[in-house]
């Protein structure tokens, strides 16, 4: 018997514009976890759901790798295909659980990658997972050009008044908040 995960998504009606165009997500009636399905993941020998939203794990994968790729994985990697274009500049606020994803992901679209981080000592690993510039969130003054997305990976909003700015996020520029700090989501 092979290991199967299950993913945050666990069905949808499958028939309506969203589903029909492959946005399952975005269905009125799927079944997501946090959203009442709270039977979705636990240490049991097995799991009954709907075959769409099992996937097999590779042979070689554990479960403890596999999981995280599920979750932050699947939202990361939708957000990311939805929004940029392979010409695109994609900053990144945050190398941490999302960040370091979405580093990899934006890199494997073909995306120019740009890390913004609180530490210095981060940018080895920013670079190994894919991104071709980094900067410290208080140098944001060096950046060599401005980014189309700005993906907000961190524990905490950027300032915001260093990062809406033309000479950082480019005119017309996306922002992708997906990190959701405690503090209000507010923009100048």
């Amino acid at each position: 018997m092979h290991d199967l995960m299950s993913s945050v998504i666990g069905n949808s009606c499958g028939h309506c514009k969203y589903c029909l165009a492959g946005n399952d997500i975005w269905c009125y009636n799927r079944t997501v976890f946090g959203e009442g399905d709270y039977q979705n993941g636990t240490f049991g020998e097995y799991y009954i759901g709907t075959e769409t939203y099992l996937h097999k794990i590779p042979e070689g994968l554990s479960s403890e790798a596999a999981a995280p790729l599920q979750c932050a994985g699947a939202t990361v990697y939708n957000a990311l295909k939805q929004t940029i274009k392979t010409s695109d500049r994609v900053g990144i606020i945050g190398i941490g659980g999302l960040g370091h994803l979405a580093i990899q992901y934006a890199a494997k679209l073909g995306a120019e990658v740009v890390v913004f981080s609180t530490s210095s000592n981060k940018e080895t690993e920013a670079r190994n997972f894919g991104a071709s510039e980094f900067y410290l969130l208080d140098q944001t003054e060096k950046l060599r050009a401005p980014v189309d997305v700005l993906v907000v990976a961190g524990s905490k909003h950027p300032d915001w008044k260093k990062f809406m700015v033309k000479e950082v996020l480019a005119r017309a520029g996306t922002i992708v908040p997906l990190a959701a700090p405690p503090d209000v989501f507010e923009l100048p």
